[in-house]
Formats: structure tokens, C-alpha cells, sequence
């Protein structure tokens, strides 16, 4: 009985402790940014992969470009979310999580 209290215990453990890691994950990942160029669009993306943590910071187009916004949004949207995988797997793997 009281080795399943203390596995109990021991799992809580590490669970807040994955908690707290993958929460500086994120904190890190909020950091990071994206700008893509590309038909007269500058878009700057913040944010990780947690849906609503990205954040558009900049846009920038003229009128006679606006046919080409959504596709420029699109690939910087999925630019940054690329990004932050990979810097998701790189501290993963730092803190020996194996993501």
C-alpha cells in the first residue's frame, strides 16, 4: 500500500515537473520570431505552436498585393509553427524529455 502512495507521489512529481518544463518551453518559443518577405508582404510572426500564441507583429502590403496576402500569411504561419517544433525538439531533447 504504501509503495503505490509513493509511486503516486513520485508520478505527481514528475509530472509538475514536466509541467514547469515544457511552460519554460513555451516561454521560450514566445520569443521567437518569423519574418517572411515575399511579394511585396512583410509579415512578422511571434509566438509558439500552442494555438493563440502566435501573434502577428507586423504586417506591411500595398493595396495593388493584397491578392497575394492570405498565401503570404498562410506560409509564414506554418514557417513559424515549423520553427517552433524544431526548437520544441532541440530543448526537449536538452532536457532529456526525447521530444
Amino acid at each position: 500500500m504504501f509503495n503505490k502512495a509513493k509511486n503516486f507521489i513520485g508520478n505527481t512529481g514528475q509530472k509538475a515537473n514536466l509541467a514547469r518544463q515544457m511552460m519554460g518551453i513555451q516561454k521560450q518559443l514566445a520569443k521567437e520570431k518569423v519574418i517572411l518577405e515575399e511579394n511585396g508582404i512583410r509579415v512578422i510572426i511571434t509566438g509558439g505552436i500552442i494555438p493563440g500564441s502566435m501573434k502577428i507583429k507586423e504586417l506591411e502590403f500595398e493595396a495593388k498585393n493584397e491578392r497575394y496576402l492570405i498565401d503570404v500569411l498562410n506560409k509564414a504561419i506554418k514557417k513559424a509553427q515549423e520553427k517552433s517544433l524544431k526548437k520544441m525538439q532541440e530543448l526537449g531533447s536538452g532536457m532529456g524529455m526525447g521530444i
